[in-house]
């Protein structure tokens, strides 16, 4: 399966802790490239990884990948410069995409 879709816009993320992000901007590739979470605006400032796993079609009743980019993102202030970084996990099924932190500032 090919990655997510490059032109997709407000994608719907879901925050382990339950918090939703709204994946605004990707790439060509489908990397995402800024998000929305909480009330900030988030920017990808550095990839350092994508990964595709799939999903049994016996479990969901179709052949689905899960594409993961680990990545750094800053946070924008109110104004106009970027708060320290922090490395998440952003990944997509389908539409569906899921928000993960990973470490913190780098």
């Amino acid at each position: 399966m090919a990655a997510p879709a490059a032109t997709r816009q407000h994608s719907t993320a879901q925050h382990s802790s339950g918090q939703h992000a709204i994946v605004e901007r990707c790439a060509s590739d489908g990397a995402p490239q800024q998000y929305r979470a909480g009330g900030r605006h988030y920017v990808v400032t550095e990839v350092h990884g994508h990964w595709v796993t799939g999903t049994p079609w016996w479990l969901t009743g179709q052949d689905v990948d899960t594409h993961t980019w680990r990545v750094t993102v800053a946070a924008d202030s109110p104004r106009g410069s970027r708060g320290s970084g922090r490395v998440v996990e952003l990944r997509a099924t389908g539409s569906h995409w899921q928000l993960t932190r990973v470490g913190g500032a780098r």
